[in-house]
């Protein structure tokens, strides 16, 4: 059925020690991550011809322009769309 055995000290260490090591490299993946928000570069026109906008989770930017029912992608980020 099922087996149980005492594992030694050494044993105990290793795994305490892999166990710390996966937490701190996870952290450090996910601070890197973290870092390389994207920017959208947004350029509002002053006399209202056009608008840029975010586009979120596409990590792009968008720009409608007046009367047209077209978004015009500007600029993608380097984990976004392209």
């Amino acid at each position: 059925m099922f087996s149980c055995r005492i594992i030694g000290a050494k044993e105990n260490l290793f795994i305490r020690v892999s166990i710390a090591l996966f937490f701190v490299l996870t952290f450090f993946l996910y601070e890197t991550k973290a870092k390389q928000v994207y920017k959208p570069k947004l350029v509002n026109s002053k006399s209202g011809d056009h608008h840029d906008f975010p586009l979120g989770v596409l990590e792009a930017t968008g720009r409608l322009r007046d009367g047209e029912r077209e978004i015009l992608i500007m600029d993608v980020g380097r984990g976004g769309v392209g």
